[in-house]
């Protein structure tokens, strides 16, 4: 549910590089950001940099390392704020002092699992020579097929891992095949020891059997997860804190979205922030060949009219793209028929004629099968 939150401390007027050196044996190194003198150094897996000149510390984190779980769920919460607490109670010398703690970067996401997804072939959803990778494939050309613009966000690049959209203020959204990721940045890394090794043949072959093994223990963590993430970075957190507030002004109900853990570490956050939008981009439908999409709506119990609107605005979509389509009609038009084709539960996006699966389980199924089933369950 939560994958990176970053967080600042504010006016602390001093660290004690000695005693972090001596005391806790953590390694400092000195830097420069901008040309401000930073100290940076990593503490029970959270990367720590320390401005000098503004008496700000700034912490990195992953929750799945500070939390040692590869699943993050709602309850987890407390146990992550205790965790961070302490931390810093031990850097900065105190004892049980809660620190008030702002966050500068908090991202969503959800783990699926391919292999778990409905589907059918032909007609049969037992087919044995299905594989797991057939499904991502499919599942990655189908996400390719889905808008390049969405909100204020843009794809920049085209990867063959998934689909990635970023706007310049810092909200993405990354869909990507984690499993191929992992083995991507391991051949990277293995790139870098190798050139980095060149005259230590001994020192490059135990630094690539280090890596190995760190890749292969995180392949059999994340075997057949694709990850649906996004990214709420310090302009997006500002902007919900300012939008908030001004619906408060006018609705006392609505909750101000301070910068804090409390805040977004939350159920009703995630469905507003994560969700809704995760909703939006993907649609609520499975994905069908479009014979199979068009008999869907055919079966529907939809007026005969409403029917034609929507076999012709799906097979629009089929030939000339989401992108082109959306161009043809109003915002409100395009909304109403896409409403209506997540109520039958008929993605608008369609698998590729030449594909061998007939039927696809959507996104949006699986991903709140994850969330209830996981991340909220109580």
């Amino acid at each position: 549910m939560i994958d990176s939150i970053n967080m600042v401390v504010e006016n602390v007027k001093s660290i004690d590089i000695g005693y972090l050196r001596h005391t806790l044996g953590i390694n400092v190194k000195d830097g420069f950001d901008e040309n401000i003198k930073t100290d940076n150094f990593k503490y029970k897996d959270v990367d720590y940099t320390y401005y000098q000149t503004f008496h700000n510390l700034f912490l990195k984190t992953t929750t799945s390392k500070v939390l040692n779980k590869k699943d993050v769920t709602i309850k987890d919460k407390d146990a992550f704020k205790e965790n961070i607490n302490n931390s810093l109670n031990d850097i900065l010398k105190t004892k049980d002092l809660m620190y008030d703690i702002k966050i500068t970067r908090f991202d969503y996401m959800v783990d699926i699992n391919v292999q778990t997804a409905n589907f059918t072939t032909n007609g049969d959803s037992d087919n044995k020579n299905v594989n797991v990778n057939n499904k991502m494939k499919t599942y990655i050309q189908l996400l390719k097929k889905h808008k390049f613009k969405f909100r204020a966000m843009r794809k920049k690049k085209d990867y063959n891992t998934g689909l990635y959209l970023e706007t310049s203020s810092g909200r993405t959204i990354n869909f990507y095949w984690k499993e191929k990721c992992i083995i991507d940045k391991g051949i990277k890394k293995g790139k870098k020891i190798k050139k980095k090794n060149k005259g230590d043949i001994e020192k490059m072959q135990f630094q690539i059997n280090e890596l190995n093994e760190k890749v292969n223990e995180e392949l059999k963590t994340y075997k057949n997860i694709f990850r649906l993430e996004l990214q709420n970075k310090k302009g997006t957190l500002k902007s919900h804190y300012k939008s908030s507030k001004k619906a408060n002004k006018k609705d006392s109900n609505v909750k101000i979205q301070e910068r804090t853990i409390d805040n977004y570490w939350d159920k009703d956050t995630m469905y507003k922030y994560y969700v809704k939008e995760i909703t939006a981009y993907l649609y609520k439908g499975d994905y069908y060949k479009l014979e199979l999409a068009i008999k869907k709506i055919s079966e529907s119990d939809y007026k005969e009219s409403w029917k034609i609107k929507l076999s012709k605005f799906i097979c629009g979509i089929h030939n000339i793209g989401i992108g082109k389509m959306e161009d043809r009609y109003s915002r409100n038009t395009f909304k109403g028929y896409i409403e209506r084709l997540n109520t039958i539960k008929v993605n608008p996006i369609t698998i590729p004629d030449n594909s061998k699966f007939e039927m696809l389980e959507g996104f949006y199924s699986l991903m709140m099968k994850q969330i209830n089933n996981v991340y909220f369950k109580q």
